[in-house]
């Protein structure tokens, strides 16, 4: 009876002590339903879960405004950021593929009645975009580039004939705001968009990338990430990332920023 209790406690004191000490990875995100929720659910943390904890660690997931999530990984009181745009700081190492990616599209007026030739189209137009999504350095022919603060501006530009195409994302090609004028213009894709996760540039940072860059695409292959898209409905983008990913091939080194072009 007593050698049970003494296997019982010594049991107990070791289950507890692995759990006491497994590496926590604390995880930041801007809320971004349903990729990044104020509740630390969501699909990009889903992902990160899916990543991680199969190997043993605690993994907490938080959301922050963007500027300081960033900032918190960088000053280390946080170990991985997802849903970055890759951006150039000593600071920052990014993971080596992207985790989430969305299509690059032109947008122009389909009484325009523009005989589309590839991205060639829009050398010398009038291109605008919204503000703060990087698109000014995108394009290495000449246009005339400019920024406006809502897409419903940027449709009614186009359809004075101020503006040739507009540059977005397919999603914000979507959003609620333009439902009302979707129907008389036409997309056409010119790239992607690509979303990374970040780490610290420490020694924990680099280790937590290393683990990344292999797992992540295991569960990409394995079929593991499908299902986390598929709970989320995010089926659209899940076909998008691996497209991207067959472009741009698994075994060779992905975009050096968020934007990738058809060449």
């Amino acid at each position: 009876m007593i050698q049970k209790l003494i296997i019982i406690v010594v049991t107990g004191v070791f289950a507890f002590g692995s759990n006491s000490y497994a590496e926590t990875i604390n995880v930041v995100g801007e809320v971004f339903p349903p990729m990044t929720n104020k509740d630390g659910t969501g699909q990009q943390f889903e992902i990160a879960k899916a990543v991680y904890e199969t190997l043993g660690y605690k993994v907490k997931c938080k959301t922050y405004p963007y500027k300081r999530a960033k900032y918190y990984v960088e000053i280390e009181k946080a170990d991985v950021m997802v849903g970055m745009l890759k951006t150039d700081s000593e600071k920052l190492i990014f993971a080596k593929f992207p985790h989430d990616a969305d299509n690059i599209i032109a947008i122009y007026p389909k009484n325009k009645n523009i005989k589309w030739d590839g991205i060639s189209t829009l050398k010398n137009k009038k291109l605008t975009w919204a503000r703060g999504l990087g698109f000014d350095k995108l394009f290495e022919f000449d246009h005339q580039g400019s920024e406006i603060n809502t897409r419903r501006q940027a449709f009614q530009k186009l359809l004075l004939g101020r503006d040739d195409f507009m540059i977005d994302a397919y999603s914000g090609f979507l959003l609620k705001e333009v439902d009302s004028l979707r129907n008389r213009f036409e997309t056409r894709k010119i790239g992607f968009i690509l979303i990374y996760c970040c780490f610290s540039n420490t020694e924990k940072g680099k280790r937590l990338k290393k683990i990344w860059d292999k797992e992540f695409l295991q569960i990409i292959e394995t079929g593991k990430a499908e299902s986390v898209y598929k709970k989320w409905k995010l089926m659209r983008e899940y076909r998008i990332l691996t497209e991207y990913l067959d472009k741009a091939g698994k075994t060779k080194r992905a975009s050096d920023g968020s934007f990738y072009l058809y060449k």
